[in-house]
């Protein structure tokens, strides 16, 4: 998980060995006390279950290796802090969320810029579809929608490789 201050903590969770009837505990398996320079708002883990990706309150992201527990390369997506980062289906993409009008998505293995997405409204959330590299987002209306009952909006963006 991402504690404060930019520290990465790896967790195990260890199963009550002895009798079973007690919950399972977590163990502290490594510790990165300098993942970021501020704190950590945004984690995804890629279902390979070995890279992580944390967004942090300095605007950057940096993408970890678990099995070896270092810092595989930090991208530089935004000029504000990072709200959240999501992996797709397969790791080859990785978006992140900020208060900036823009989705970056970036190519994971090499860590160049894919696609990017303008926003009138910073995004609210999102979700990659989990077999397509198909790409949901939603957020506010404009802010100068003359509706006053401003609705949400959800788009689905196709990323296809450079």
């Amino acid at each position: 998980h991402s504690a404060g201050y930019g520290t990465l903590e790896v967790l195990q969770i260890v199963p009550d060995a002895a009798d079973r009837k007690l919950p399972p505990t977590l163990e502290n398996v490594h510790k990165v006390h300098a993942a970021h320079s501020g704190s950590c708002f945004a984690i995804d883990l890629a279902r390979n279950g070995r890279t992580l990706a944390l967004g942090g309150v300095d605007s950057l992201v940096s993408l970890w290796d678990l099995d070896e527990v270092y810092c595989m390369q930090t991208l530089v997506t935004s000029q504000s802090r990072i709200r959240f980062v999501k992996f797709s289906h397969d790791a080859a993409f990785l978006a992140s969320g900020s208060d900036d009008l823009v989705i970056p998505i970036v190519e994971v293995a090499t860590g160049r810029p894919a696609f990017s997405i303008a926003l009138q409204e910073p995004p609210q959330q999102m979700a990659w579809h989990p077999s397509k590299h198909v790409l949901a987002y939603l957020g506010d209306a404009p802010s100068n929608d003359k509706n006053k009952d401003r609705q949400g909006v959800i788009k689905l963006v196709a990323v296809t490789p450079p």
